[in-house]
């Protein structure tokens, strides 16, 4: 089960590369977020602890990340 702790840091994550607001939106049992296209790319390092933090990401585009609750 994620925290809200790892919720608000991987928010934190997506907003270092869309300082203005990261897209977010759900879907029954599943959170997408991340920059949308035009920002990031996402560094290896914060990919890694977004990882660690249960997302995954799906496609090229930085909006690809999902996390099932």
């Amino acid at each position: 089960m994620t925290t809200f702790t790892e919720y608000a840091e991987a928010f934190a994550i997506f907003a270092k590369y869309q300082p203005q607001g990261s897209n977010v939106s759900a879907e029954h049992d599943e959170i997408w977020a991340g920059p949308a296209e035009g920002y990031g790319p996402i560094s290896n390092e914060d990919q890694g602890r977004l990882r660690e933090l249960g997302w995954t990401h799906d496609g090229d585009d930085s909006y690809g990340w999902h996390l099932y609750v």
